[in-house]
């Protein structure tokens, strides 16, 4: 049987609302590529060389993602040669102290993680 959708305030648990956070944070680059955006705007290539072993293609899906998700903005900045620059919105910056604390978590519990598969 499908799960029902959450339509209203009422209907949403603790559960359903993290899930609604993982489904914007999540993914194996997200969270550092806000971390390097929570220090102000980015272009491509400062955003590749801050996220070791990312791709450019994978860089490219992720920041758009998370500019589909409205959490990132992207911007051409009008110099020759043209740039993109990349900088948090509102709602980025809103879920800034969630993604901090996610790291710091992580920094203190590194030790009990699991190579993955």
């Amino acid at each position: 049987m499908p799960k029902a959708k959450a339509t209203t305030p009422e209907d949403f648990t603790p559960a359903c609302a993290a899930e609604i956070a993982l489904r914007a944070l999540g993914g194996r680059w997200k969270m550092g590529l806000l971390l390097s955006l929570g220090g102000g705007p980015r272009g491509f290539n400062t955003l590749l060389a801050e996220t070791p072993g990312v791709t450019r293609r994978v860089l490219a899906a992720q920041l758009s993602a998370l500019e589909r998700d409205g959490l990132v903005a992207r911007s051409v900045v009008s110099e020759k040669p043209l740039r993109v620059s990349y900088a948090l919105t509102g709602y980025g910056t809103d879920a800034m102290p969630i993604v901090r604390s996610m790291s710091a978590w992580g920094e203190r519990h590194f030790h009990r993680a699991q190579p993955a598969d």
